[in-house]
């Protein structure tokens, strides 16, 4: 058996996902998201198809679930799953699974903190599966830099900057612009 080793959280990493995290907190409590709504900091697992070492892996499409209950006891515990730094469902629909914090869907923004101890495979891995989801926006940041990758679905977008606010595709603006790296 084969283990992928997922890098442990650093200073920059936590202060990065903990402002994000904050800034979307505040617009859900602030009551400007009226629809239904799921975010999470960590602690959430993602479910998606396929093995990460034997074939594409790809998000689930729960609009080809038939039969919900059956899927979320049956097969959503079964599957392999990833752990974003933040994951919000916004407008579109998940299925969740309380006990084990696993949810199955296409996500409206996903957020990764890389560093220099995340394996190419790991972030190879996580962009092809977050990838997927055609309307899923991403955010990678690289914890030595102040640049954002930014993609929608598999295509990636203009790069936005951490000294600059950060706005979603949805219009959220993000500003973290206090955690830039001075030149």
């Amino acid at each position: 058996m084969q283990i992928l080793n997922m890098s442990w959280a650093s200073r920059r990493h936590n202060k990065i996902s903990g402002f994000i995290g904050s800034a979307f907190s505040g617009f859900f409590r602030q009551k400007i998201v009226k629809d239904e709504v799921f975010f999470s900091q960590g602690g959430t697992r993602l479910a998606h198809y396929g093995n990460k070492f034997l074939s594409p892996c790809y998000l689930v499409d729960i609009s080809e679930v038939q039969d919900r209950e059956y899927f979320v006891s049956d097969i959503l515990t079964e599957l392999e799953s990833v752990e974003p730094d933040i994951l919000l469902f916004l407008h579109d629909q998940f299925i969740g699974n309380n006990q084990q914090s696993m949810l199955a869907g296409f996500p409206d923004l996903v957020v990764e903190v890389w560093s220099k101890g995340n394996d190419k495979r790991e972030i190879a891995l996580k962009k092809q599966i977050y990838s997927s989801g055609t309307n899923t926006e991403q955010w990678y940041f690289w914890q030595e830099s102040n640049v954002v990758e930014r993609y929608i679905g598999g295509e990636r977008q203009k790069d936005m900057n951490l000294t600059e606010i950060l706005v979603t595709k949805d219009g959220f603006q993000v500003d973290i612009r206090d955690l830039a790296l001075e030149d």
